[in-house]
């Protein structure tokens, strides 16, 4: 009795899984058709900002080398040994200011041989001139013959040579005793010193190095793109790793018109003051950031919106509740940016996020953050 209940009781249960099993498909199929006629296209989720026009400061930036304003090796213009030393490495110098003494006293010994005879060759020069106005004299009274005058004439003629000679004998002598005394050309800092005291030198001997680091220059390579939109005069910002969050203030004072041929480059130099406890070594490394001019009512977006396709770039913009894409004409990059000449205008909704899985007509669904434009100008960087 109990077997037949139970076996009844199993075929009623699998009647009744039968029929769940026959009708799961069809109840799958009814909810299928609920849902696709509720949201037949499923909607892209994306994040878009309004496009606006705007003014940016166009800054190019690069990395260059500080140099000294002025940078001058002296070399020694007579031979001899060094007897005196002025100036150590680091002191201040003024121009004129001795460096070293090389040993002159065969030169003072030349200047006196020179004094005396330029003293005798004015003595004789004076009686050849007093012996020619008495021949004269004699000549007109017809006392003396016209040879005779002559060679008065020729006498003083040759005093007058010895002497001019002798002064330039003398000149020479004292040239090369002051020559003996080697000074600095220019106000600065003694950098190098390449003699000591005992060396030899011989004229082209290099004696010391001079820097004049009052103002210093930043010497830098900027792109042929680049360079076309400098001028002299721009300011411009340096920063260098010994002095974190120092900003030096210049000006560009030099913008090269012939390339590098090995790096293709431009030359530019600017031009920064360099007074105060923090100053700017030559050799140091600095970063450079130069204001090009202002780019007004302009449209720039981040590079990342940006796709290509075989070449073509293009960004997605919202048109009701589709995405659209826009073939776009690049400009200038700034950082993390990208100039729009073409393809976008202001209150265009361009789409910034959920863009990489979106093609031309698909449905979206926005959120819109739109882009608050800053008070003052934007200050945007190129990078070469």
């Amino acid at each position: 009795m109990q077997k037949k209940i139970l076996v009844g009781g199993g075929l009623g249960l699998l009647a009744v899984l039968s029929v769940a099993i026959l009708l799961r498909p069809l109840r799958r199929e009814s909810v299928g058709k609920e849902e696709a006629s509720a949201d037949p296209i499923k909607a892209v989720p994306v994040i878009t900002e309004v496009v606006r026009a705007q003014d940016i400061h166009e800054i190019i930036s690069g990395v260059g080398t500080v140099l000294a304003f002025h940078d001058v090796t002296v070399s020694s213009e007579t031979s001899g040994k060094v007897v005196e030393v002025y100036a150590e490495v680091g002191d201040r110098v003024e121009k004129g200011d001795p460096l070293v003494q090389v040993d002159d006293e065969l030169r003072r010994l030349a200047v006196g041989t020179a004094e005396a005879h330029l003293m005798l060759a004015e003595a004789a020069f004076q009686k050849a001139k007093r012996d020619l106005e008495r021949s004269e004299g004699l000549f007109k009274t017809q006392d003396i013959s016209q040879i005779e005058l002559e060679r008065a004439r020729l006498a003083a003629k040759s005093a007058q040579a010895n002497y001019l000679q002798a002064k330039v004998a003398l000149k020479t002598a004292q040239r090369q005793l002051k020559d003996a005394r080697i000074a600095s050309p220019i106000s600065g800092q003694v950098a190098l010193r390449h003699v000591d005291l005992g060396t030899a030198v011989t004229p082209g001997s290099p004696i010391a190095t001079i820097v004049a680091i009052e103002r210093v220059k930043v010497r830098l390579g900027v792109s042929e793109h680049e360079v076309a939109k400098l001028a002299v005069g721009q300011k411009a910002r340096v920063q260098v790793d010994a002095y974190p969050g120092k900003k030096f203030t210049g000006r560009v004072y030099t913008v090269g018109l012939k390339a590098d041929m090995a790096t293709r480059t431009f030359p530019v130099e600017v031009i920064v003051a360099n007074k105060g406890p923090e100053v700017l070594k030559p050799g140091m490394i600095a970063r450079v950031e130069i204001e090009a001019g202002i780019l007004r009512n302009v449209i720039i977006v981040p590079r990342d919106v940006v796709m290509d396709d075989h070449g073509e770039r293009f960004a997605y913009v919202v048109q009701g509740d589709s995405a659209e894409k826009r073939p776009l004409s690049l400009g200038s990059m700034f950082g993390d940016k990208v100039l729009v000449e073409k393809g976008l205008v202001p209150g265009d909704e361009l789409i910034v996020q959920g863009q990489s899985n979106l093609k031309s007509g698909d449905r979206v669904k926005k959120r819109l953050e739109e882009f608050i434009l800053r008070s003052s100008p934007e200050r945007l960087s190129h990078s070469f």
